[in-house]
């Protein structure tokens, strides 16, 4: 990497923002001292939404680590996440690229560049995500994301030089006590300028209103 190693993250919204703030996240654990200091520092962004009925929206918004190789580095940025939502209150989303495959989805029989950033040994341990999906709503279900039938309507990444999307690496996970999700797919686009694919959903507020 030349130049600027801060990690940039940006939410567009037709709402009015009443705070943003950049939260780190824990560097690569196997990284040397100096690669460390040229390597990109990951970090969250931390939104809040105000809310008519006083109960404001926190979006968490990140980029985890790659190529880490099962060093530990993801399972504690992981536990920062858990750490901000427990924080946030009720209404609460998380969404980003995770760069970590869904629970049960193997790395077994991956090639290219997915194959050299998820080697096959991976599948010894959890899925460092997997946390994640046990408090939280993914908008596309587990069980799609693992299903041999339909996991291929839900891959995200589509490295550069390849045909196709290969894995599933960005989610939308969601407070489970405040959000229904009405509808939730991968857009694919030829002309997307970016190797991973965003996520479309339609939620419905489901939390109680105060008083109610």
């Amino acid at each position: 990497m030349l130049g600027r190693v801060d990690v940039h993250l940006s939410v567009l919204s037709k709402y009015a923002i009443s705070s943003v703030r950049r939260v780190a996240l824990p560097a690569i654990r196997s990284d040397g001292c100096c690669t460390r200091l040229f390597n990109l520092r990951r970090a969250v962004q931390h939104i809040t939404l105000a809310t008519a009925d006083g109960v404001p929206v926190h979006i968490l918004h990140t980029h985890l680590s790659a190529f880490t190789k099962g060093d530990g580095t993801v399972e504690a940025q992981v536990a920062t996440l858990r750490s901000l939502i427990a924080d946030a209150g009720p209404r609460w989303m998380l969404a980003g690229d995770f760069n970590a495959l869904p629970p049960g989805v193997k790395a077994t029989g991956l090639t290219g560049q997915a194959a050299l950033e998820y080697p096959a040994a991976l599948d010894e341990v959890p899925s460092p995500i997997a946390p994640l999906f046990d408090i939280a709503i993914s908008a596309i279900p587990l069980t799609d994301l693992t299903d041999p039938h339909r996991r291929a309507e839900h891959l995200t990444c589509k490295y550069f030089g390849c045909s196709t999307a290969e894995v599933t690496l960005d989610y939308l996970f969601l407070a489970p006590a405040a959000w229904a999700v009405e509808q939730a797919r991968v857009a694919r686009d030829a002309r997307w300028p970016s190797d991973h694919a965003p996520i479309v959903a339609r939620l419905r507020s489901t939390l109680q209103p105060r008083g109610c």
